[in-house]
């Protein structure tokens, strides 16, 4: 996560996540839990997606400084 908000709902989140949902995180933000089934995985994680129009240095630069993207060039990037 990129600040203490999205840690607090986070930790939340994984509080009171159940067998029939899924936490899903992009680039740390937390979307929110969705249903899912018991053999799906718990928590699902993208980072860096930056699509069509919007893929360009300027852009990204611009998503950072907003806190809605995070450099995800390792397994834990967006945690």
């Amino acid at each position: 996560c990129q600040n203490w908000m999205q840690y607090r709902l986070i930790k939340k989140y994984l509080e009171v996540i159940t067998e029939d949902q899924t936490l899903v995180l992009l680039s740390g933000h937390p979307l929110g839990l969705f249903p899912s089934k018991p053999e799906a995985p718990r928590v699902m994680i993208a980072n860096s997606l930056m699509v069509g129009m919007f893929d360009n240095h300027d852009d990204w630069e611009v998503a950072e400084e907003m806190g809605v993207a995070n450099y995800g060039q390792m397994t834990a990037g967006g945690w």
